[in-house]
C-alpha cells in the first residue's frame, strides 16, 4: 500500500513538474523572441553597445534550448516583425519608432504560438 501511494504521488509530482517547465519555457521563448526583435530594430551601432553590456540574448539562446530548436524560425520571425515597425505619425514624436512596446507587442503575439506550440 505504502508504494502504490508512494507511486501515485511521484505520478502527479512528475506531471505538475512538465506543466511548469513547459510554461516557463513558454514565457523565456516569449521573452527571446523580445530580445531577439529589439536587437534586430535598433540600428546596429545600438545592438552592439547593448550586446557589449547585456548578456540576455545568448542567456535566452541557452535557456530556451535554442528556441526549443526553432531559432531559425524564430530570428527571421523576430526581424521581420522588426523590419515592419514604422515611424509614429504624431509630430511631436519626431518621426521615431515605436520599438520596445512593439517588440513587447510581438512577444504576446500569435505569431509566437507556432514556436511555442512546438515544443
Amino acid at each position: 500500500m505504502k508504494y502504490l501511494i508512494f507511486s501515485v504521488f511521484v505520478f502527479f509530482f512528475s506531471c505538475a513538474g512538465n506543466k511548469f517547465n513547459k510554461a516557463t519555457l513558454n514565457k523565456e521563448i516569449r521573452e527571446y523572441a523580445f530580445c531577439l526583435c529589439l536587437n534586430h530594430a535598433f540600428s546596429d551601432n545600438v545592438s552592439n553597445s547593448i550586446l557589449k553590456e547585456d548578456m540576455s540574448l545568448p542567456m535566452y539562446f541557452d535557456v530556451t534550448n535554442h528556441a526549443n530548436g526553432q531559432f531559425f524560425k524564430l530570428d527571421s520571425l523576430s526581424k521581420k516583425f522588426a523590419l515592419s515597425i514604422q515611424p509614429s505619425q504624431i509630430q511631436d514624436y519626431s518621426n521615431r519608432k515605436p520599438i520596445i512596446a512593439k517588440c513587447f507587442e510581438f512577444s504576446k503575439s500569435n505569431e509566437i504560438d507556432s514556436i511555442v506550440e512546438n515544443e
